[in-house]
């Protein structure tokens, strides 16, 4: 840190060391419950690698976090319908029964999907005091953005919104069907969705105040 004299000369000023009680805090905050809420709509594959990522980010390490899935089904029930479901249900009990907890649960809705409509259905299972973390499955992350999530959200006071970096289809930038890398970021891989606001994380009770 440095602090400008009006001579214009610099002297360097020593930056105090947190409180023990921030520190403490900052501790507790790392260890807070996240529930991820993913609404989902065919995009078997892309649920595939979204499902690989919670493993090995949140499972394998025993991260702090509940996955509420939210799948929409076509209005009328038909072999399609029926196929994707237990497709789905199977990977989310497989995985429960790997770990040993019901750390994913997946609720399916009937009818035309609505992003919103699922989000709000995935809330609803969620008690007020608890924080809240919207993403679509389309997402690749790492356990450092559950870091930020606990700590840049403040219940009654901020809440969260991550700037994505959308990635060009890799057909095109690779001309490969998969990514190498997910996380090589600059302007040949893809740009910043500077203006994006559809992932979110917050606390139940400040998403409720909100004005509808």
């Amino acid at each position: 840190m440095v602090q400008q004299t009006p001579s214009d000369e610099h002297v360097r000023v020593p930056i105090e060391p947190a409180e023990p009680a921030t520190i403490v805090q900052q501790r507790r905050d790392l260890l807070k419950k996240i529930n991820m809420i993913v609404p989902l709509f065919r995009k078997h594959e892309a649920f595939l690698r979204f499902m690989r990522t919670f493993e090995e980010v949140c499972l394998q390490s025993h991260e702090n976090v509940q996955l509420l899935i939210v799948m929409f089904l076509n209005e009328n029930s038909d072999s399609k319908n029926d196929i994707a479901l237990q497709q789905t249900l199977s990977i989310v009990n497989e995985l429960n029964a790997r770990y040993g907890g019901e750390f994913i649960k997946l609720s399916s809705i009937r009818g035309k999907f609505a992003r919103a409509k699922a989000l709000n259905y995935g809330m609803a299972q969620v008690e007020t005091r608890e924080l809240l973390f919207f993403v679509d499955v389309d997402m690749v992350w790492t356990v450092d953005t559950l870091h930020r999530v606990r700590l840049n959200t403040v219940a009654g006071e901020r809440v969260y919104f991550p700037i994505v970096f959308s990635q060009f289809d890799p057909a095109i930038t690779y001309k490969m069907s998969v990514v190498p890398n997910h996380f090589l970021i600059n302007d040949e891989t893809g740009y910043w969705r500077v203006f994006g606001y559809g992932i979110m994380s917050a606390y139940k009770g400040d998403v409720e105040k909100v004005p509808t």
